[in-house]
This record gives structure tokens, sequence and C-alpha cells, in this order.
């Protein structure tokens, strides 16, 4: 006999069966929306929605979307150079985290930007340009940011 599956609220706890697929908008346990997703997804999601509703002029939400972000940015890459087998000082990690932070900033705030799915699916694919960045790895190995042919 098989297991059965269930997704369980992160609210109230409720195990709602697999078999139904899309699952119900609102829990039927708490009648809460994004019951499904991780806490931390279902916070940012209502962020997201809370700074969508103010017409992107409420910052509020946008900075409270980005103190959650950065815990998690830090932790996906820190497991991604981990499993390279890279070690990197703690200062040189945090630069990573803060250039992968501006650069999410940067694209969230573009007209017509939303994350319909995963924030941290999302966020897997945006830490590999920091990561793996071939024209910042010339400007770090030539020592200078100023050795640029465009500074000269």
């Amino acid at each position: 006999m098989a297991r059965r599956k269930y997704v369980i609220c992160c609210l109230c706890g409720y195990q709602h069966p697999i078999i139904e697929k899309p699952y119900p908008q609102l829990c039927p346990g708490c009648n809460k929306i994004y019951w499904e997703k991780p806490i931390n997804e279902r916070r940012l999601m209502l962020l997201q929605e809370k700074y969508d509703a103010s017409g992107r002029q409420d910052k509020e939400p946008f900075q409270e979307m980005l103190l959650i972000i950065e815990p998690i940015l830090h932790n996906l890459i820190a497991s991604k150079l981990k499993s390279s087998a890279i070690y990197l000082e703690e200062e040189k990690r945090y630069d990573l985290v803060m250039d992968s932070l501006v650069s999410f900033a940067e694209k969230y705030n573009k007209p017509g930007f939303k994350i319909t799915g995963s924030f941290v699916g999302y966020l897997k694919t945006h830490i590999l340009n920091p990561l793996y960045n071939p024209k910042k790895k010339r400007r770090e190995k030539n020592g200078s940011f100023h050795a640029h042919p465009c500074f000269r």
C-alpha cells in the first residue's frame, strides 16, 4: 500500500491530500491564502501583494522583502560554494550576497515584474551571475576595477 502524501498548511497544520491539483486558494483549515508555501515564501508573497497594491510607491513592504531575502541569499550562496568546494572569506561572501541583493532589487523594481512561483527558485538562478561573472573575475585578476580599459 502506497503512503498518502499531504501538503501541510504552514499556519494551522492542516493536511491536504496531494490528489487535488491545483490546490484550493484558501486553506480549508484556517482560510488563509498561500497556505501551501513555506513560511518565508508566504511572507514574501504577501509583501509583494502589499507592495503592488500601493502602486510600488510604499517602500516599507519592499524593504521588509529585502530583509527576508538577504539571509536566504546567504544560505543559497553558501550551499552553492560548498557544493563547488570553494572557500571564500566571510567578507567576500557578504559582497556576493550584497551584489545579488542589489541586482535583485534593480530587476524587481522594473515595471510589470512580479514573481508568480517561488522566490527561492528565482533567487537560485539569480545568484549565478555574481558567482560566475567572467567580467568581474577578469577585473579581480587584473587587480583593480580601474584597470578596466574604460577607466584608462
